[in-house]
């Protein structure tokens, strides 16, 4: 047999051989398929069959761009940009730091592609019904659209509290 690799974003292949072919093929491209041709001619001791194609096509694994910790208001949106190189979906769980902290969830969600980044939010309005700072910490892993696992990434959000409105009483 004999593999090409055409596009040049494929590693970990040779390029012949015989007998089985057992390889860990790698793409090397953060955002385009890496794609291996093998032409492979069967034989026995004494007859060569007909040389046929065999094409591998591997995905690139989904990168989530860095997102930064943040502090927002009681009742407002954890706001969470999340993009990615490719078309990515998102798997989420949160944890928040105590029982005064609501509006938070475990979810999933997939980008859509705006200004030419496959973006996606979590959207969630996270209340904090404590006197105290809260946070919420969110642990986002990403897959590709054939379930390829990217990478994983952690954001905390800390929740101000609501603001009180100081009562001293009536005017004496």
């Amino acid at each position: 047999w004999i593999a090409t690799n055409a596009d040049g974003n494929a590693t970990g292949f040779s390029p012949s051989g015989n007998g089985i072919i057992n390889q860990t093929i790698t793409n090397t491209s953060t955002t385009q398929n890496a794609i291996v041709v093998y032409t492979i001619t069967p034989a026995t001791a004494t007859c060569i069959g007909i040389p046929f194609t065999f094409t591998v096509t591997v995905t690139p694994k989904p990168v989530i761009d860095p997102v930064t910790d943040k502090t927002i208001c009681h009742s407002n949106s954890a706001g969470i940009v999340l993009t990615s190189n490719i078309p990515t979906r998102f798997i989420w769980t949160s944890d928040a730091s105590s029982t005064d902290i609501t509006g938070n969830t475990n979810g999933t969600g997939s980008t859509s592609l705006i200004g030419g980044k496959n973006s996606f939010t979590i959207n969630e309005s996270l209340l904090n019904n404590s006197f105290l700072p809260e946070t919420v910490t969110y642990t986002i892993k990403s897959y590709s659209g054939d379930d390829c696992e990217g990478n994983e990434t952690t954001v905390t959000i800390t929740v101000d509290p609501a603001v009180t409105v100081a009562n001293a009483g009536p005017d004496e």
